[in-house]
């Protein structure tokens, strides 16, 4: 058995690698103190709900308000308008186009260029770290101007957003995401050349957001693709009841897996699902550098991510060149004062990792009497464990270090958000 410390992750963790005889086992073990947000809603008005889930995850604050806005806004019966519901677009893009550069360019573009670290990286290119912190820079100024912050975002209500941008500040956002789009075209011929990724099936069954008609974001339902091809249909009210828990004695994490499978689930399930959904420009840029899908391998995903990003610069620009948002307020719709009953109210959403799901049951009150947050990271930690393993059985590694290496990629490539995994629930005995 060996055990080592996760590094280059979002999060702390460790992992366990068992031998024995030709059988290898894996184990990821999130080391995070539990939170609790689950408990700490509890009492509050469902108004309050959104504001306060944002503070769920830096990276994704969007996702997190968005699933809770439109799961509280289904039962309540609140309609959002068009204009608000294509800047909601337009926030939830720019939440992943940050998390996407973040992922792929600080932690998983050394494993693949030979080096051991991000820092290592810049080191050796720094052109490439100038362009990179251009595009960063883009990204969060764009999130500043549609989210009121880079994290934790504030400018999602009930029923709507809490403001619009004005022109100016449209324009400004335009500006953003065009410099961004020209910046990460030039890193793209920079870096799709040289990128050697493994492909040797490290996949397993793929779980996205239902959402017919467009490249994925939310819908009420999920799909549940197998490697042969077929698709099942989850409609949300099912989807607890689909999901199988699992968490360590003396741990706080809880991670699922769904209809007794380990998924994958993010950028690479709605890349190969929805690559017809993707804007023409991406699907041309990435075709010329010869990547369409299927992608065949989990360490495969940071090819997906380089294209969702372009698409979602592509996407906003679009949002916002559609409209006049000048004399646009941002929606919202007052609460009712009492439910006719106790409410049940769940939805998914695609955040950048991958399926997001929320459900909230409200008394008459209409203040949450319970909270289940399921996040991708839950969803992606066994198909982690038992894909690492299938590498090392496949390819016998060397030594220490070469197990380290294999073990982290596959980490790193899938979903290196560990503290989203810490969603402490009881279970029975």
């Amino acid at each position: 058995m060996s055990e080592w410390g996760l590094g280059r992750v979002e999060g702390e963790g460790s992992v366990e690698v068992y031998v024995s005889g030709g059988a290898v086992a894996v184990r990821v073990n999130i080391e995070e103190a539990p939170r609790f947000f689950e408990y700490l809603l509890r009492g509050r008005g469902a108004d309050q709900v959104v504001d306060l889930v944002t503070r769920v995850c830096g990276l994704c604050g969007v996702s997190h308000a968005l699933a809770a806005a439109m799961a509280l806004e289904g039962c309540l019966g609140l309609e959002v308008d068009e204009r608000a519901a294509e800047l909601r677009v337009a926030m939830h893009l720019a939440e992943r186009v940050k998390s996407h550069l973040l992922h792929v360019f600080l932690l998983n573009l050394p494993d693949y260029m030979g080096v051991g670290s991000a820092i290592d990286l810049w080191e050796r290119r720094p052109g490439l770290l100038k362009r990179v912190s251009s595009a960063l820079a883009s990204s969060a100024r764009a999130m500043e101007a549609l989210c009121g912050r880079t994290h934790n975002v504030v400018n999602l209500r009930l029923g709507g957003v809490y403001k619009a941008p004005s022109r100016e500040e449209a324009e400004a956002v335009k500006r953003y995401v065009e410099g961004a789009r020209r910046v990460l075209e030039e890193l793209l011929d920079e870096v799709l050349p040289s990128l050697e990724v493994p492909c040797e099936g490290l996949v397993k069954p793929l779980l996205l957001v239902h959402d017919p008609g467009r490249y994925p974001h939310d819908g009420a339902a999920v799909l549940l693709e197998d490697l042969g091809g077929s698709l099942e249909r989850i409609e949300v009210a099912g989807y607890e009841a689909a999901l199988e828990p699992r968490q360590e004695r003396g741990k706080n994490a809880v991670v699922y897996r769904v209809r007794g499978r380990a998924v994958v689930t993010g950028p690479l399930a709605r890349f190969n699902h929805a690559w017809d959904r993707l804007s023409g420009e991406t699907r041309d840029l990435m075709k010329r550098h010869g990547w369409r899908p299927p992608l065949r391998d989990v360490r495969q995903g940071i090819v997906a991510r380089l294209a969702e990003v372009h698409d979602a610069l592509v996407a906003i620009r679009s949002v916002l060149e559609s409209r006049n948002w000048d004399s646009y307020a941002g929606g919202g719709r007052a609460m009712p004062r009492r439910a006719g009953g106790r409410l049940h109210c769940a939805y998914l959403v695609e955040a950048p990792r991958g399926v997001l799901y929320h459900r909230y049951t409200l008394g008459e009150d209409l203040r949450v009497e319970s909270a289940k947050i399921v996040t991708p990271t839950q969803l992606n930690v066994p198909s982690m464990e038992e894909l690492s393993a299938q590498a090392l059985a496949a390819r016998p590694p060397a030594g220490v270090g070469d197990v380290k290496r294999t073990v982290e990629v596959v980490v790193r490539s899938l979903d290196p958000c560990l503290s989203c995994s810490v969603h402490r629930v009881v279970l029975e005995a």
